[in-house]
């Protein structure tokens, strides 16, 4: 089955109503997100909203009458209106993260007094620790007053109020890896090891998004490889009749490297973070170590995967690769092809599952929790710090993988 095949149980449905999304940006996704296959516009079951500001259009087609340039006095009280009259199903925020706070407890509020469902932001959902603790607190003071209005009926879990988009995470490769961790673990042994990358070639620059990257490369990058990391744990974690349990004790160490072309932005161009956790057979209570890799910046070559070891009891080991550039799973051994009986994907993480997120059906099934997008953010707060702490990155030029400049280090 290919990715769409899938989900196409979550998916739009020609009978599903039309849902109002309010998109609020300026903000790197919005391209994706309308134009992607099996997506926004695809799907034909939107009425799609635009509030973003006259210097940078959303260079997107925009129903007449649906756009809305908050930084002009006519824009916003026109914005203002359009809220006091409609209840948006959904409103998705495509901002830079310094924006988010503010736009997730207007929504909040909105939620709360009934208007809407759900409230989605990409990565990273917050900036730091403090917002994410503010965050935090107005999910908890929405979902009392939802309790206090809806009684019984409402359930916090399967309809958390604020969801991430955290498109890798739904890139068809993984989503099918994923979907089969718990099998692989079960044939194949415990998990031994697993390495993320998301390494790139172009740079800040390249993309025109240096301001927004101009924090470091972790900032950008560090989000997509923290959480397929940590989906890969609730994988194995969340199966009811899984073998093994992977522990939150992690002991983790990060470094950074830094391009010496001037061309590039501030602080860190690359990462690589190193770990290990525990595994513990839940049948012998016997704990054993996992070791993890989690690494990615700009500047560095093409590499995008997500690379899994299992080990039986015998020491014989299985790996499994999602390659997220090409959203293939490569190499797939013999004993585990009856699990791929596809292996190419379509889905880049913007299309049916935004699509089918955002129409209602089970928005968590199509995006990240709050509560791992906020572990992300905790994470990558604590290994920023720890990563600074010990003085100038690395140097390298050219072109290299994060594996051969720590090799030549």
């Amino acid at each position: 089955m290919t990715t769409e095949t899938l989900q196409r149980a979550s998916s739009v449905r020609e009978d599903d109503p039309v849902k109002k999304i309010l998109i609020v940006g300026p903000g790197a996704n919005t391209r994706n997100l309308l134009n992607a296959p099996g997506g926004l516009r695809e799907s034909g079951h939107h009425d799609i909203y635009y509030a973003g500001i006259s210097t940078a259009p959303p260079a997107i087609e925009i129903p007449e009458g649906h756009l809305y340039e908050v930084d002009t006095p006519e824009g916003r009280e026109s914005l203002q209106r359009l809220l006091a009259d409609e209840a948006f199903h959904a409103t998705y925020y495509s901002t830079p993260a310094e924006y988010h706070e503010k736009g997730i407890i207007d929504g909040l509020q909105e939620l709360a007094e009934g208007r809407g469902k759900v409230v989605v932001a990409t990565k990273p959902v917050v900036e730091n620790t403090e917002q994410a603790r503010r965050v935090r607190t107005a999910i908890k003071l929405t979902q009392r007053r939802l309790r206090e209005r809806l009684g019984e009926s409402y359930n916090p879990v399967e309809t958390p109020p604020v969801l991430v988009h955290e498109h890798y995470l739904k890139k068809g490769a993984w989503v099918a890896v994923r979907k089969q961790i718990p099998e692989l673990s079960k044939r194949f042994g415990r998990l031994e090891s697993a390495e993320v990358h998301i390494q790139e070639r172009r740079t800040a620059k390249d993309e025109g998004r240096e301001k927004v990257v101009g924090a470091g490369a972790f900032e950008d990058l560090g989000p997509h490889a923290l959480s397929l990391g940590l989906d890969a744990q609730r994988a194995i974690n969340e199966d009811p009749d899984g073998l093994y349990l992977i522990t939150d004790n992690s002991q983790m160490d990060v470094d950074f490297v830094r391009h010496d072309d001037p061309g590039f932005a501030d602080n860190e161009t690359g990462f690589r973070i190193r770990g290990t956790t525990q595994v513990i057979d839940k049948k012998t209570a016997d704990t054993h170590e996992l070791n993890f890799v989690w690494c990615g910046g700009k500047g560095l070559i093409d590499k995008k995967e997500v690379r899994l070891t299992f080990v039986d009891e015998m020491g014989v080991r299985t790996t499994i690769v999602a390659d997220l550039i090409a959203n293939r799973i490569v190499d797939v051994p013999d004993p585990a092809r009856d699990l791929f009986p596809e292996v190419q994907y379509v889905d880049n993480g913007y299309g049916e599952s935004v699509a089918a997120g955002l129409n209602g059906g089970i928005p968590k099934d199509n995006f990240q929790l709050y509560e791992d997008a906020e572990k992300v953010v905790l994470w990558g707060s604590k290994l920023t710090e720890k990563g600074r702490a010990k003085g100038a990155p690395i140097p390298y030029s050219g072109n290299k993988s994060i594996e051969d400049i720590f090799a030549a280090a």
